[in-house]
């Protein structure tokens, strides 16, 4: 939806690019319009492959700055949908997730590794968002903030196959200057919350 490049696989086979479309719209005809997507839903939410689609299109929708996008009809409770949404909202049941103001992010492999960043409205804390997509292999990353924030470190909430029932905690995660190292299991969505 966000690609210039994707065209539809079905008989329409045309580029669809339907947020930047909706952008040049606005900008041509309606300036200051938001825009919003009124129904998406990828599928398969019961599955852990439909969990991580659930938090790719969460990341994505955050990072292409759609105003409002509305999910048909909503993940049912315990399945990893669920899950996924829980981790942008409320992963440590306290009501923090996932930041409201997106902030650039790059994963050198993103085929592997999606990266989404946000910053917190009412503390001005930057979060991070990783999803590691490949099936058997853990992936190292390297976490470098450029904000040139101070920080004691972050704590981290973690949903994989490993644990399909519920968000694991991972504690306090250091953050050693500008870098951190970090490993993320196969099939699994990592929150990293900056304190």
């Amino acid at each position: 939806l966000w690609d210039d490049s994707y065209r539809d696989e079905s008989w329409i086979n045309e580029p669809v690019k339907l947020i930047p479309r909706l952008r040049e719209w606005v900008k041509e005809n309606y300036p200051g319009t938001k825009i919003g997507l009124t129904e998406w839903n990828w599928g398969a939410d019961d599955t852990l492959n439909g969990g991580l689609a659930v938090a790719e299109v969460l990341g994505i929708l955050g990072r292409e700055q759609v105003d409002m996008a509305c999910y048909w009809t909503s993940p049912k409770a315990g399945t990893p949908g669920f899950f996924a949404y829980k981790m942008f909202r409320n992963a440590d049941g306290e009501g923090n997730g996932f930041g409201e103001i997106a902030v650039k992010a790059i994963s050198n492999r993103p085929n592997d590794v999606s990266a989404y960043a946000s910053l917190d409205s009412k503390t001005g804390k930057p979060a991070i968002m990783l999803i590691n997509r490949q099936e058997t292999s853990e992936q190292a990353v390297r976490l470098k903030f450029l904000s040139g924030k101070n920080s004691r470190g972050a704590k981290g909430y973690r949903y994989s196959k490993a644990n399909l029932n519920g968000i694991e905690a991972l504690g306090k995660i250091p953050i050693d200057s500008d870098e951190s190292k970090l490993h993320l299991p196969p099939l699994s969505i990592t929150l990293i919350r900056v304190e």
